[in-house]
Order: structure tokens, then sequence, then C-alpha cells
């Protein structure tokens, strides 16, 4: 399972993010603006519609165990910080995979 595409599946911008105390290590973030709800709804939407297209008896959440264990692990440990008018929550435990500089 992916967390980075789950968000931008469902609209959200993601980025590489280097938050208070990881002394510029990066990771997956996703800016967003209203309520950390709204940014976990989305994000089960999200969930939701992979599994309905994926699963030919559209059982909502069809997860592996692991799979389940990564996502409850980096939801636990989701930080935020606000930019001002909007948001950021990110994920220390989840690389950012985005393309190389300069492509």
């Amino acid at each position: 399972m992916n967390l980075q595409k789950i968000f931008e599946d469902a609209g959200y911008d993601t980025c590489s993010y280097s938050g208070r105390g990881m002394y510029n290590k990066e990771c997956l973030g996703i800016t967003f603006s209203g309520s950390v709800g709204s940014l976990f709804s989305a994000a089960l939407n999200s969930l939701e519609e992979y599994s309905n297209k994926h699963d030919p008896n559209k059982v909502f959440l069809h997860l592996t165990k692991d799979d389940a264990k990564k996502l409850a692990s980096a939801f636990s440990h989701m930080l935020t910080d606000n930019m001002g008018m909007d948001s950021i929550a990110y994920f220390p435990s989840v690389e950012y995979v985005g393309e190389e500089e300069g492509e």
C-alpha cells in the first residue's frame, strides 16, 4: 500500500517535507485546508475507491495485516504544522517518492 498514492488519488498535493526536530530528514507531507478530520475522511474515501476498483467483491479496506499495521503506524506518528492559510500533515516514517531534480 502506498500512502502517498492514497492522498494523491484523493486530490491532495504531496511533497517532501522536513518537520520539527527532523534535522533535514525528508518525509511524506500533505498540504491541506480545513480540519485534520477532512484529511482522514478523504484518505478513507480514496481507500474505498481503490478497494472498489481492485477487489471484485468490493470489500472495503481489503488490506493485508502488514498493510494495516503500516497504515496504523503512519497515522499514529503523523504530525502537523500550520503554514498560515494551509496546514501540512507529515509522516516521519513514510518516505516521499518524487522525481529526481532536473526531471
